[in-house]
């Protein structure tokens, strides 16, 4: 007797339909997770999208769109440095301000060429800001920079391996917003503005996290004051300077002495020599500001600061 075998409900068979299902499954969710977080962004939801990619684009546009003489990069203490809007109103010459979260000098010199090939654009100018954390080729800004330098918001999975991120924190900040909304009610108290945030003078904690990551095994870029020149004198770029923004003095006293085998005061000098030799000049603001009123923290302006700064960066048009 001839026994027929079934392959329907064979092991390989329920193996290949389990496959099938898994693979189906993951592209449904990748196309719910895709679509839910641009419904949220069309609805208002998410009022601003903070992917990387989107922040480059909209430099892109500026640049292409309103041709800007000077191009300021840096990281957050470019950000909360100046008031570019001002600056340009006050010198009568039109500016761009492009901060990168965390970025390192040679990361930021990295996403000059970017700029420069996306917008088929240069500045007449090159202003970029930086402080002794940008220097350090082992410090948390060092792997945060890894993004910039390695273009990993440049694929086309980018948007939609962080959409359901997206959708999960624009969602908890929806139920914030509600909540502080409803809280506000009950206390029928009138509203009142933020107070501009102060750095209250304080000296670190030796064991501050944020700051130990930002040293961690300081060892300073000696590559990064090329790759700046070698931009510059590849694109023949009329002018390009690096501004030391503000910082306060407990920041400095906290890094010397927290790593006394390389204090901040060698960093600089090695740094601002190896600008000179490349004929690059350096606008320094380090301890400019010693009133610990115009910071929101340690290395950090507020706005007073901010509104400070910008009325007296002078680059030299």
């Amino acid at each position: 007797m001839i026994k027929l075998r079934s392959y329907i409900f064979s092991f390989s068979f329920f193996f290949k339909r389990e496959m099938l299902v898994t693979i189906i499954a993951f592209l449904l969710v990748i196309l719910f997770a895709e679509s839910t977080a641009r419904f949220f962004k069309a609805s208002g939801v998410i009022n601003e999208d903070p992917r990387l990619q989107s922040t480059l684009e909209k430099y892109i546009k500026t640049i292409i769109s309103e041709r800007p003489d000077v191009w300021f990069v840096g990281n957050s203490t470019l950000d909360y440095s100046l008031d570019e809007l001002q600056w340009s109103k006050r010198t009568g010459v039109s500016s761009i301000k492009m901060p990168l979260g965390g970025s390192t000098v040679r990361a930021t010199v990295s996403m000059l060429e970017y700029y420069a090939k996306a917008s088929f654009q240069l500045p007449k100018i090159l202003v970029v800001f930086a402080t002794k954390d940008d220097l350090n080729i082992n410090g948390s800004r060092a792997k945060n920079s890894l993004t910039y330098l390695n273009r990993s918001w440049a694929t086309p999975w980018y948007d939609t391996a962080v959409a359901l991120r997206l959708c999960q924190k624009s969602i908890r900040n929806l139920i914030g917003r509600q909540v502080n909304n409803f809280a506000r009610k009950i206390r029928s108290r009138p509203a009142k503005s933020d107070p501009i945030p102060m750095f209250d003078g304080a000296a670190p904690d030796p064991n501050d996290k944020h700051l130990s990551g930002l040293a961690a095994n300081y060892q300073i870029d000696s590559e990064a004051v090329n790759l700046l020149f070698q931009f510059a004198n590849q694109h023949k770029l009329q002018k390009v300077l690096v501004v030391l923004p503000p910082v306060t003095m407990q920041y400095e006293v906290w890094h010397d002495t927290k790593h006394s085998n390389i204090p901040v005061k060698n960093i600089y000098n090695e740094f601002i020599e190896g600008l000179k030799k490349k004929n690059i000049p350096v606008l320094g603001f380090r301890n400019n500001f010693n009133d610990h009123s115009f910071f929101r923290d340690s290395y950090h302006l507020n706005d007073l600061g901010k509104q400070r700064f910008t009325e007296s960066l002078d680059i030299g048009f």
